[in-house]
């Protein structure tokens, strides 16, 4: 890991027009990831939609399938390759919309975690190489106050 002080940080990598909006769409949201920069203001409207698209299927298929992952490998593997299996892969189910040279990612886990994360593919100037950045964005809860 690279250890960039503070102020190289603040003054050169973390961008300036990143946000960390209210994201609501019935009963989800997104609890920020506190050490996220959040993510550009222009991609707001497409991460909205995202979480959208997903919403009708957060509380059935899409949990049933990241439950069914451990289940059907304990079906098809003795006990210890299952467990070895888990443990080396975590299997989770993942969902992925890509816009432009970001892509955002969802991540299931069979005990219900969904863990919202952002990539992005920085060009090199062909002499350079590129620069690949990952990070957590939050992750989706649902409102039981709602």
């Amino acid at each position: 890991m690279l250890d960039i002080p503070t102020n190289v940080l603040n003054e050169y990598l973390i961008p300036k027009d990143y946000v960390k909006p209210d994201v609501r769409v019935g009963n989800y949201f997104l609890e920020w990831n506190t050490s996220s920069y959040g993510i550009p203001q222009k991609e707001v409207s497409n991460l909205r939609r995202f979480i959208a698209d997903l919403a009708p299927f957060l509380s059935t298929f899409i949990f049933e399938a990241a439950l069914g992952i451990p289940r059907s490998i304990r079906e098809k593997a003795s006990s210890k390759e299952a467990h070895n299996f888990e443990e080396a892969f975590s299997p989770r189910l993942m969902i992925a919309r890509k816009i432009r040279n970001s892509e955002y990612v969802l991540q299931m886990t069979a005990d219900g975690a969904a863990t919202l994360s952002r990539s992005e593919t920085i060009a090199g100037d062909g002499k350079q190489a590129d620069l690949a950045l990952n990070w957590n964005l939050g992750q989706i809860l649902f409102d039981r106050q709602r």
